[in-house]
């Protein structure tokens, strides 16, 4: 898989994306501990657990539409976003058994 490189003056570049709130990372109990936004094109971007990134582990599987700066890339190359607004095109709940 073709790894990407951050251009360092993309850092605190501001970013729209739009796609899907996936879960990226669990604990040992499965708790979700990072979730991520993959984009149509397969890009996933990493979301900082800022207040607003908090509330996105409440909408996984959501199609959202995400404002925020990059700040970073995690190990495999992804970018990572602190997210300062978002909107929900599609929300999706999930019913308690």
């Amino acid at each position: 898989m073709e790894k990407r490189v951050l251009n360092k003056y993309l850092k605190n570049h501001s970013i729209t994306i739009t796609g899907f709130i996936l879960p990226n990372d669990f604990s040992r109990r499965g708790k979700v501990l990072e979730v991520a936004i993959e984009t149509e094109d397969f890009r996933q971007y990493i979301v900082t657990p800022n207040p607003k990134g908090k509330e996105l582990f409440d909408l996984l599987y959501s199609n959202v539409s995400v404002h925020g700066l990059i700040s970073g890339e995690d190990a495999r190359g992804n970018v990572i976003i602190k997210i300062k607004d978002y909107k929900i095109n599609h929300r999706v709940q999930f019913i308690n058994e």
